[in-house]
């Protein structure tokens, strides 16, 4: 048995040294360490290489196109990413761009529409033209709405019904409204400022709107008075009952104070207590609701007399 160990033994020695031998001849470059690991660890030539580049690549981050997917499957991704070309159909002929869209006149309110339009702004700079006349109007008698005089009196229909409510509201709570004026055409404007500069001169200018110019040829304007201020048009009726009635709950029926007092520089005229103008119960309460006087309000709206 010790005889074969022996023996045994300087073989193994032989075969070391045989290799050892053998790989200085074949790879001098190589060490002599990576000569035994190759021995104990056999790999084949690929499997080392691979083993390198696995090494290699441990610390680059990965990128999906890049690993996760076969050239031909990054290549259509590619192409799904890039946008496809507007101006070609999906047979390759060219289309033409749209235009995008600008603001024309036929865009915006008509000529008619914006004189009818609650919220037209016309005051000392905004006129209407002496022909305008609203298409709607109707006489205030068939709404049971006092008037002053035998006179017939109108307004625009809407103006007209929301009027009724207000002034039976009004009364419901004690307080008499009548009515002292409501639509005027031009040439009834062109008469009334005539015979008030006749009276009061280059004055009449600060209490009456020249002929175009006043809200009452819309249709939608109303002078109040009552038995207390003996049926007149002035200002005593701003310190009566009825006007802080109608300071509290006119806009509730889309009517808004046309001239308040302390606007004069803003509305170009003095305070009229008396005129309200028609507006819509919604443009009331927005108008309200933002702490506006009338003509801020109408001015904020942009709509113009181009009729």
């Amino acid at each position: 048995m010790r005889r074969h160990n022996e023996a045994h033994s300087i073989v193994s020695a032989i075969t070391f040294l045989f290799v050892l031998g053998l790989s200085l001849l074949v790879s001098p470059y190589e060490s002599v360490q990576a000569a035994i690991q190759s021995l104990i660890w056999p790999e084949t030539s690929s499997q080392a290489e691979a083993a390198e580049l696995e090494e290699a690549s441990a610390d680059i981050p990965i990128h999906p196109l890049i690993w996760s997917e076969t050239p031909f499957q990054a290549e259509a991704a590619e192409l799904e990413e890039v946008p496809a070309d507007s101006n070609k159909d999906s047979d390759g002929s060219e289309t033409a761009e749209e235009e995008p869209e600008t603001l024309t006149s036929s865009s915006l309110q008509t000529s008619a529409e914006s004189c009818n339009d609650m919220r037209v702004l016309v005051d000392r700079s905004h006129p209407l033209p002496p022909g305008y006349a609203p298409e709607d109007l109707v006489a205030l008698q068939s709404y049971k709405v006092l008037v002053l005089g035998s006179s017939e009196m109108s307004l625009r229909r809407e103006a007209t019904g929301q009027l009724k409510g207000l002034v039976s509201a009004a009364a419901a709570d004690g307080e008499e409204l009548v009515v002292a004026s409501a639509y005027r055409s031009y040439a009834d404007q062109e008469g009334l400022f005539g015979k008030l500069k006749s009276v009061y001169g280059l004055e009449a200018d600060r209490t009456s709107a020249l002929p175009g110019h006043s809200q009452h040829q819309l249709g939608t304007a109303v002078d109040f008075t009552n038995a207390k201020v003996n049926y007149q048009v002035w200002e005593p009726f701003g310190y009566t009952t009825a006007a802080q009635w109608l300071s509290s709950h006119a806009h509730e029926y889309g009517f808004i104070l046309a001239y308040p007092s302390g606007h004069e520089a803003d509305t170009g005229y003095e305070w009229e207590p008396w005129h309200y103008r028609y507006v819509g119960t919604e443009n009331a309460k927005r108008l309200v609701e933002r702490g506006m006087i009338l003509q801020e309000f109408l001015a904020s709206e942009g709509v113009l007399p181009s009729c």
